[in-house]
């Protein structure tokens, strides 16, 4: 037999071959387990925790003026703007006992205004009005208060007695008649007639002045009304033209002054222009200002559509009312009356100041409203800066409705002075 001679061969192959096995074994989780250097996946870290209070930018409060004051309520206009990336809410607060406790009144976004009613109490009271801003994480910020002075409500008797009282006499706004003109041959004058003073409301423009309801009578054309006492003459003259002296009979010469007719502002459009709408959205710091900008340089280039839409389109913007009193000047320079009137009622109470009655009473009057322009510019308090072209706007209402009596007593009071409505009404005396 042969085969006993290759069993050593055969040992040793199976020897080596067991031998290999046992090194890949140990060599095998070495390559299956995952590299303890390969890059480990890191957990993404916490944003770091806002602890940061909103800023409040802005906090304005006064009397609304847009909002008659009555027996038992006021309204106070307010103004905000808060500041912060994570912005959730802000709250209106206002206090009636000095700052010791404060009532949430009306939750609102981060800027705006608003009008809010207030109690009008018997004697005058000071209202505190304050913002508190609060972000997502809960942070929260007070602004310092703003206080309101609400006047007491007036007993309405006692305002009209008081009202009656402060009436200017007649001789105090008009020199005395030197000479009484010469009758007309053939003319019988009407008998004077007893002047009736006009009560007004309480604060108006009109308080105080000598205004009186006119005569039913009026004098033929050329010829001179007997005045009432302490009164002007009036000379009626339908041929003389605004800026022209007018000239009247031979009785006529005999007049001391002559009241002229008035300028009344001119109207080159007979409808309103297409208005843009203001910008989505509350515009505010530099983006607004640079709207401004556009909106002057298309004013300054004559390109008035362009400038009106660009002035309107900045109403929702911290520039709001730089924007609308420079847009009312342009159109009143435009003679554009109707577009005044259309662009004033869409405006917000806020927005509503003294100059913008003023440009709507001159507007209506343009547009030969006399009524409404007079009702326009008696929200205009007495006192304010406007007051007096505000009276002047009274005066040429009245003209245009023939109240010449009312209008040359107008005109005498608001010829004193050395301002501009002094000398326009300096012109109309026919000195």
């Amino acid at each position: 037999m042969r085969a006993p001679h290759l069993l050593p061969s055969v040992l040793s192959a199976l020897a080596c071959t067991f031998a290999g096995a046992t090194a890949f074994a140990a060599d095998a989780p070495a390559l299956a387990a995952p590299s303890t250097t390969a890059a480990a996946v890191k957990p993404t870290p916490p944003p770091p925790a806002d602890n940061i209070a909103p800023v409040i930018t802005t906090l304005t409060a006064i009397l609304d003026p847009a909002i008659p004051l009555t027996a038992t309520a006021a309204a106070i206009a307010v103004t905000w703007a808060a500041e912060d990336p994570g912005f959730a809410e802000a709250s209106i607060e206002l206090s009636t006992d000095g700052g010791a406790s404060y009532t949430p009144t009306k939750t609102v976004a981060d800027r705006g205004a608003a009008s809010l009613p207030v109690v009008r109490q018997a004697a005058a009271t000071t209202v505190f009005v304050r913002l508190v801003a609060k972000d997502k994480a809960g942070n929260r910020a007070t602004s310092p208060a703003a206080s309101v002075e609400i006047p007491g409500a007036v007993d309405a008797t006692k305002a009209l007695e008081n009202a009656v009282g402060a009436l200017l006499p007649l001789a105090s706004v008009a020199p005395p008649v030197q000479a009484k003109p010469a009758p007309v041959p053939g003319i019988t004058p009407p008998l004077p007639v007893e002047a009736v003073p006009v009560v007004v409301p309480e604060g108006s423009v009109l308080a105080g002045a000598p205004l009186l309801q006119e005569p039913a009578p009026k004098p033929p054309e050329g010829t001179v009304a007997e005045p009432a006492p302490g009164s002007l003459p009036v000379v009626i003259s339908p041929q003389a033209g605004p800026g022209q002296a007018k000239k009247s009979t031979t009785a006529a010469a005999a007049v001391p002054a002559v009241v002229l007719a008035p300028n009344i502002p001119k109207s080159k459009r007979s409808t309103a222009r297409t208005l843009a709408k203001p910008m989505g959205g509350f515009l505010h710091g530099e983006p607004a200002e640079k709207a401004l900008d556009e909106a002057r340089a298309s004013a300054t280039k004559a390109d008035i559509d362009s400038a009106v839409n660009q002035y309107v389109r900045l109403i929702d913007s911290d520039q709001a009312s730089t924007a609308v009193d420079e847009v009312l000047d342009l159109l009143a320079k435009d003679e554009d009356p109707a577009t005044i009137i259309a662009l004033t009622d869409t405006l917000p109470p806020e927005l509503k100041s003294d100059a913008v009655r003023l440009h709507l009473g001159n507007a209506l009057l343009a547009l030969g409203q006399s009524d409404e322009a007079e009702t326009a510019v008696s929200r205009i308090p007495k006192g304010s800066p406007l007051t007096r072209p505000a009276l002047l706007v009274i005066a040429k209402a009245r003209f245009s409705r023939g109240k010449i009596a009312d209008y040359s007593r107008l005109i005498e009071r608001l010829a004193t002075g050395d301002d501009a409505v002094a000398e326009e009404a300096k012109g109309l005396r026919g000195k």
